[in-house]
């Protein structure tokens, strides 16, 4: 027997109605249109389906219909999953199936809620957290958190306020590799943007300075009233660049065109910030030239600011050259590693908001293991979480010592084994020699351990410092700038 209603075109339009709504529903929550499309979409299938409910058909289909409405909009059981989609994650429910994770896709929107222990507790082997991993250990990744840099940029933000001539808008910020130079430079660049200033951040290849130049020329004709007679010289149609070139007058000196964008900036009441990161790898003359045109914005008290960023050596020796002097006094934001005690409360802060339970002595192991450096902080926190998403938000000790192993492998290969492509074997000779000793070691005693004159041992000792390898705490003495350089030495040498 046939259910009442079934054949009719009242219940099929209906059955037909609804469970178009459900999909386009979900394809459109799913695409990447803009909210007003999708929200068109749903909205068209809704109006249309609210037409089709049980009291608009005659009495005799009624009973059938509002069966058919009934089954259709039932929502199926749904577990929900997190997964990721351009620029955020979404929280999506899944329809739960015995063969196959190929059922309608929900979009739920920021402002549903959905219980904390739904999501974390999941079936299956791929468990996943409501909250992302927080942490970045990538080059020029910005961290969550720069922890134990606190008021480090105070002076320069209040530089900011004040404008011209400010000290705190000459800023050098230097460091060992991956003690967190690029981070803060960022931070810096935040703040600039924050208070409408122009930010110009570039790194210190060959030509930065000109590239500095044309982003120049691109705001002043942003903010002015444009070229005249610019011409297409070049198209590149794989990367989506075009270069143009000037009429002769337009082509001014590089000083000139930063004056009259200052002046624009000015007039505005706000001004240009340049970033120029890893100094140690520049040109000397290139670096010489910005320095120059910087200083006589300043003389002329136009809204500058310049912030470097590079190894120690590096900049000394640029402060100690002819028209760079001026630098010196510029403020110098000398970066070390962070305090144990601030790593070992952020890594329990951060865990804890995450519902991941550790306890406090795997907290002080993990913290230990980064010897407060910002890099390896990054590196053993991403891999003690995703430990705790395959382990039900809990963090043991075999989880705290894989994730430490994974970090130092990770550490080793992007950031040690990096530093050690560009020495020669003479250098790593050195390296090795320092690596017997548990801390700081005197240059006379790497002397006796290489049979060499100690001339030619202050010859790998200045050129191991300007790579950025090894420093110099005391005087006559020397110890490894990188955490766990000596550990690795002594780990292939056996």
């Amino acid at each position: 027997m046939t259910r009442r209603g079934s054949g009719c075109l009242c219940h099929v339009l209906t059955g037909r109605a609804l469970k178009y709504e459900w999909e386009f529903s979900a394809l459109a929550d799913s695409s990447h249109a803009s909210g007003s499309i999708r929200a068109g979409i749903v909205g068209l299938f809704r109006w249309f389906s609210s037409l089709l409910k049980p009291d608009s058909f005659p009495a005799h289909c009624q009973g059938g219909i509002r069966e058919e409405h009934e089954r259709t909009v039932k929502k199926p059981k749904l577990r929900p999953i997190l997964t990721p989609s351009p620029g955020k994650r979404h929280l999506e429910r899944r329809r739960r199936s015995s063969c196959s994770d190929t059922g309608k896709v929900v979009i739920l929107n920021d402002a549903q809620s959905v219980d904390s222990q739904v999501l974390t507790r999941l079936t299956g082997a791929h468990r996943r957290f409501a909250v992302r991993n927080p942490f970045r250990p990538t080059a020029g990744a910005t961290p969550p958190e720069l922890i134990g840099r606190e008021g480090m940029l105070d002076e320069f933000e209040y530089g900011l306020q004040l404008g011209s001539r400010a000290p705190g808008l000459l800023t050098i910020i230097t460091g060992a590799r991956g003690i967190g130079k690029t981070a803060l430079l960022s931070a810096a660049q935040d703040k600039a943007r924050e208070q409408g200033w122009i930010v110009i951040s570039e790194t210190a290849t060959p030509g930065f300075v000109g590239r500095i130049g044309e982003t120049m020329r691109l705001h002043v004709e942003e903010l002015g009233s444009g070229p005249s007679g610019r011409r297409i010289t070049a198209l590149g149609v794989a990367g989506f660049t075009v270069t143009t070139q000037l009429p002769p007058e337009r082509q001014v000196d590089w000083r000139r065109l930063g004056g009259q964008l200052l002046s624009l900036l000015a007039e505005k009441r706000t001004g240009l910030l340049f970033t120029v990161d890893e100094i140690h790898s520049a040109d000397r003359t290139e670096l010489s030239q910005l320095a120059a045109d910087v200083q006589h914005f300043i003389r002329d008290g136009l809204p500058i600011g310049l912030i470097f960023a590079g190894l120690p050596a590096a900049v000394s020796d640029l402060l100690n050259e002819g028209v760079a002097t001026f630098l010196r006094r510029a403020d110098r934001i000398d970066l070390h590693a962070a305090a144990l005690k601030e790593v070992e409360r952020s890594f329990t802060h951060t865990f804890a908001q995450a519902g991941i339970k550790i306890s406090d002595e795997e907290i002080r192991h993990a913290a230990q293991a980064t010897g407060g450096y910002p890099f390896l902080i990054q590196l053993i926190g991403y891999q003690l979480w995703r430990q705790a998403e395959i382990n039900d938000l809990a963090l043991e000790e075999d989880n705290v010592t894989q994730a430490i192993r994974a970090a130092t492998r990770r550490h080793e290969t992007t950031v040690i084994e990096a530093a050690l492509s560009t020495t020669s074997d003479k250098d790593k000779d050195f390296l090795h020699a320092m690596a017997q000793d548990e801390g700081p070691v005197a240059a006379g005693d790497i002397g006796k351990r290489l049979n060499a004159k100690s001339n030619v041992v202050a010859n790998y000792r200045a050129r191991l410092i300007a790579a950025g390898l090894i420093e110099a705490p005391a005087y006559g003495k020397v110890d490894f700038a990188i955490p766990g350089l000596r550990e690795y030495l002594r780990k292939i040498r056996t």
